[in-house]
């Protein structure tokens, strides 16, 4: 908790806490994990896009501690700790703290508590971390309650169709999938050439664009305006059944909705407008997780844009965790 020490401004405070939540991450989402370092004490998580997708987490500490996180070690338990942070990302005051949650809808009489957040980097896809976390991945957090936003969970029976039949954003669909085709191809070794995946004049040059070094913007503005520009016919056609090295792939990785129950209640937010991750990814995710017997309410935010629909969606989450003890 934090001491009451004068901590940012509220302009800062804003900052720091869009950076903290990840309101420009590709994917969101909320997870409400229980501390067992304070007893009182809350996490939330954003997912952010990167090679093998991270969490950022902040949860706050007791005086006495800091929260740490272990690995679970194996690449087939989601929730590797890639790295915790030393010191607080941020610090708030329990005036700060009454500030920042009120215009969001939650009512906090009396904050009681400040807080420090430190940033731990789980690599992990949204509902892939509440699941670690509700196998014991971590020692000091256990899943309280889950609540996805405008996620892709079911990619290639979902989203892939989707993207390549037009239904996505054509330019954010050429992006992601040329983003994870090179992220996947470093994984899992699913071409030698790029000219066997992409068409000319980008094979040879798509790799280059995921180095690192280039922001999204700079990303893609060297890709073509839709994916069949991009892809190679048969490789789309892939896509849409995989087999192979891709097919063992998506065994390992699109499975977030599916070969578990969550055994805390689950809300879930999407927009049936959103061009990126198409609403039927949370229909699909919610038919397979009330079929393996969990309790899971699906709220559609609107009409609106990917990116709006987190914005739509974290006040009544923040409104709903608060709640919840």
């Amino acid at each position: 908790m934090s001491d009451g020490a004068a901590g940012p401004t509220l302009m800062g405070m804003e900052s720091s806490l869009i950076k903290l939540t990840g309101v420009a991450a590709l994917t969101a989402l909320a997870v409400l994990a229980v501390s067992t370092a304070s007893a009182a004490s809350t996490a939330s998580a954003a997912s952010t896009a990167s090679a093998a997708s991270t969490a950022s987490a902040a949860s706050t500490a007791s005086a006495a501690s800091t929260t740490t996180a272990a690995s679970t070690g194996s690449a087939g338990h989601r929730g590797t700790v890639v790295s915790v942070s030393d010191t607080p990302v941020l610090s708030l005051t329990p005036e700060q703290v009454e500030e920042f949650l009120e215009p969001l809808g939650v009512y906090v009489p009396e904050a009681r508590h400040g807080v420090d957040a430190y940033q731990v980097v789980y690599r992990a896809v949204d509902v892939l971390l509440a699941r670690a976390l509700q196998r014991g991945a971590d020692r000091n957090f256990s899943l309280g309650a889950l609540a996805p936003i405008s996620g892709a969970y079911h990619l290639f029976d979902v989203e892939w169709p989707a993207a390549i039949g037009g239904d996505v954003d054509p330019k954010a669909a050429t992006y992601y999938l040329a983003y994870l085709t090179v992220a996947w191809n470093r994984i899992y070794h699913l071409y030698s050439e790029e000219s066997e995946v992409f068409q000319e004049p980008y094979a040879g040059h798509v790799a280059t664009l995921f180095d690192g070094e280039h922001t999204i913007e700079e990303s893609m503005a060297g890709l073509p305006a839709k994916p069949p520009e991009l892809l190679r016919p048969e490789y789309a056609e892939l896509l849409l059944q995989p087999t192979g090295r891709l097919a063992a792939a998506a065994r390992i990785n699109d499975d977030a909705c599916l070969g578990w129950r969550p055994a805390v209640p689950v809300r879930m937010y999407a927009a049936h407008g959103d061009p990126e991750a198409v609403y039927a990814n949370s229909e699909r995710c919610q038919r397979e997780l009330r079929g393996a017997g969990a309790d899971v309410m699906l709220t559609d935010v609107g009409d609106v844009d990917h990116i709006t629909s987190l914005v739509r969606s974290v006040p009544q989450v923040a409104t709903w965790f608060a709640t919840l003890r």
